[in-house]
């Protein structure tokens, strides 16, 4: 009996040192990201990221909530905080943060991890992590804690036309066209901020791989594209203002040879098209 507690405290505690990993962000790279690198406060030498590497909470919790309120979108900060109410069991508070991370996190490759299975991974793969050691896991067959799911920053219209305003993937599983939960969530705050802005609309593109007949994926394609259709109005968006289209595995996200398995490829490419600025009448 003496033994098997031992074993299970030591089991804990592994636990709590891989629960809510952290990173670093990299030197600033020349690819537009979400987030820039070179714009982060947190960095190594970051006395919050520190703090939690050496496992005082308390001062991480504190060095990083002010961190994440001088720059809130920062995805560096969202990890390391979300990482902190992870590691002291506070997931209501962690949540939020890391599906925040998730999104602001897109391709932004860390140098530094506070745990070392994780290395090599991108924050938003990081925090998805994150989510599936804290949440509890979802049924057989239903949807999974996370997805990996991008939104891109706001684009400045121009003058005299519909213009970009901007973009949000949402992403499926491998032959399924089924929302995950994050996806969900991705796309509720989509249509929030289409039905902010009056005149937007909504422009979806399905894709698939190119592991399949293309009979087949041009089908898969197009009933993922109506997910999302069907997703955004269900969440309260006028029909009128989404059109719909599928180009299954050609014009693909990511170019590949056929029968490539890419993840990055199922997905619905949603953009967003707001009523440009009218030019200014010179004076």
């Amino acid at each position: 009996m003496t033994r098997t507690r031992a074993l299970l405290t030591c089991s804990i505690a592994a636990l709590s040192l891989m629960a809510g990993s952290a990173a670093f962000a990299q030197p600033a790279q020349g690819e537009f990201v979400p987030n820039k690198p070179n714009t982060t406060n947190v960095t190594k030498n970051d006395p919050g990221y520190q703090a939690l590497k050496d496992g005082d909470l308390r001062t991480a919790g504190a060095e990083l909530r002010q961190s994440h309120a001088e720059q809130p979108n920062d995805a560096f900060a969202e990890l390391n905080l979300g990482a902190v109410y992870q590691r002291q069991g506070r997931m209501e508070l962690a949540e939020p943060l890391l599906r925040d991370a998730m999104t602001h996190g897109h391709r932004l490759m860390p140098v530094d991890y506070t745990n070392p299975r994780q290395r090599g991974m991108t924050v938003e793969e990081i925090a998805c992590a994150n989510l599936m050691m804290g949440l509890p896991s979802a049924p057989a067959g239903r949807e999974k804690v996370c997805q990996t799911t991008l939104t891109v920053a706001l684009l400045v219209p121009k003058a005299g036309a519909m213009a970009v305003s901007s973009e949000f993937n949402t992403y499926f599983e491998f032959n399924k066209d089924v929302l995950t939960e994050d996806g969900r969530r991705i796309l509720i705050r989509a249509v929030r901020r289409v039905n902010r802005t009056p005149g937007a609309r909504v422009t979806l593109v399905g894709h698939s791989s190119r592991i399949g007949s293309a009979d087949h994926n041009a089908d898969l394609a197009e009933r993922r594209s109506f997910t999302v259709r069907n997703a955004l109005i269900a969440a309260g968006l006028d029909p009128a203002r989404i059109e719909t289209s599928a180009t299954g595995e050609s014009d693909a996200p990511i170019k590949t040879v056929d029968g490539a398995r890419e993840p990055l490829n199922r997905v619905v490419t949603g953009t967003i098209e707001v009523p440009a600025a009218p030019a200014k009448s010179p004076n």
